[in-house]
């Protein structure tokens, strides 16, 4: 992954000097991505000991039989605090049981990170209904943060589109996934953009309710957990 490598120190004759504990709650979701597979599957972290291992427990219907043995490489990534953390391990062993499965980890020489935007957005395909300029304009929302979303429409199904360079401040209503209703927002338009079969114009929220906001930064998040790459 890109992204900024950390080196586990080392003293003066490069051998590991003590080690330091990879900052991460218990509980964490951890995705893992065997060699020579793209599937990553879910796991979380319960525990290391560092310098020598990391602990991952993963679901009873986990597709993991095959990939548990002693050697097998993979690639193990995380969100914490903003940011996207990941390492190279190798399976060291693990217990295989009907209703549990722990896989013990070799502990990373070395660990990436990429911070992502204070406003991390995500594909978010919806139905969606603009009001500019005394108009309302059907679309789609195409993708969403915390902070603003991206809205596409076909101006050809309109006799007289807004001009958005004068029609700055518009409302776009949409349902968001997990909550109840449509909820209306308040927007200023920052761009628009030409696009094959429309026009999308990017959206900046002006003022939305707590609740709502944690809603979105929820659904974020979840949603990131599994494009992390």
């Amino acid at each position: 992954m890109k992204g900024e490598g950390e080196k586990m120190p080392a003293d003066e004759n490069g051998r590991p000097a003590k080690p330091t504990r990879l900052g991460v709650a218990l509980g964490t979701v951890m995705l893992a991505t065997f060699f020579n597979e793209t599937r990553a599957l879910k796991g979380l972290y319960v525990g290391q000991e560092a310098g020598g291992y990391v602990i991952l427990r993963f679901p009873a219907s986990a597709p993991i039989e095959d990939h548990l043995y002693e050697g097998n490489r993979l690639v193990i990534k995380f969100i914490a605090d903003g940011t996207v953390f990941g390492f190279q391990s190798q399976v060291m062993g693990y217990v295989y049981k009907k209703k549990l499965i722990l896989v013990v980890l070799s502990y990373p020489e070395s660990v990436e990170t990429h911070v992502l935007r204070e406003s991390q957005r995500v594909d978010f395909l919806v139905p969606a209904v603009l009001q500019a300029a005394g108009q309302s304009i059907e679309g789609i929302v195409v993708d969403l943060s915390a902070g603003g979303c991206r809205f596409r429409f076909d101006p050809s199904q309109h006799s007289q589109p807004p001009d958005f360079n004068q029609a700055k401040n518009v409302t776009v209503s949409f349902q968001i996934v997990g909550r109840e209703g449509v909820h209306d927002f308040g927007c200023t338009v920052m761009n628009q953009t030409p696009m094959t079969g429309g026009i999308a114009l990017g959206l900046r929220f002006d003022q939305v309710a707590d609740e709502v906001t944690e809603g979105i930064r929820d659904y974020v998040t979840q949603v990131s957990r599994h494009l992390v790459g």
